[in-house]
């Protein structure tokens, strides 16, 4: 179980490219998408904060038996970055890193995400660890607490896309070995290819 990085999973959006369904709680393989999301990450790392918004008393039903926190995000309607700011104010930041994830990765494994946390805790921790899969950048995203520090005691909205553009020079270049970490469910066409 991995203590040094807390895991921040975000699942406050609107889900508005798949219709009137909301794609967090589309089963796959039987369980909620956000509840396989909550389980994979639990699996591994101590601390695991879930930001709730769209259809919030939905989604902490469906993640009900883990062993996660729930923060409700007020302004979810804003954005993904809204949930970011909401989430880092919320945390104490203890731990060495953050590790700022998607519900809606279902190609993600364990030894995935074991392997990208792996090699932030053996490598450089002073770096932000973005995934690359065949030169796209994905998700999840790891954040060493001193540079969260930093921004969130700059009293401005917390925004880590802005900051991962504004300074490349902080950022690693993780190479993922699969596609899993640039795949994310938005639409009908995205929820067909998890079909056998």
């Amino acid at each position: 179980m991995i203590n040094d990085i807390n895991v921040i999973i975000l699942a406050a959006g609107l889900s508005r490219r798949m219709g009137e369904v909301n794609k967090l709680l589309i089963p796959i393989g039987g369980a909620p998408m956000v509840r396989r999301a909550a389980e994979l990450y639990r699996s591994l790392f101590s601390s695991v904060t879930v930001i709730t918004g769209f259809e919030a008393e939905r989604i902490e039903h469906a993640l009900e038996g883990i062993e996660v926190s729930t923060v409700f995000n007020p302004n979810y309607a804003v954005g993904q970055q809204q949930s970011v700011h909401e989430a880092i104010m919320d945390d104490d930041l203890q731990a060495d890193a953050i590790l700022i994830a998607l519900a809606d990765q279902p190609f993600l494994t364990e030894v995935d995400i074991l392997n990208f946390a792996q090699t932030f805790l053996s490598s450089d921790r002073s770096k932000i660890y973005v995934p690359f899969f065949q030169s796209q950048r994905g998700n999840p995203v790891i954040f060493p607490t001193a540079i969260l520090r930093e921004m969130k005691a700059s009293g401005e909205i917390i925004n880590g896309r802005k900051f991962i553009e504004d300074h490349p020079e902080s950022v690693y270049s993780y190479k993922a070995s699969t596609h899993a970490f640039v795949s994310d469910i938005d639409t009908g066409n995205d929820l067909a290819l998890l079909e056998p």
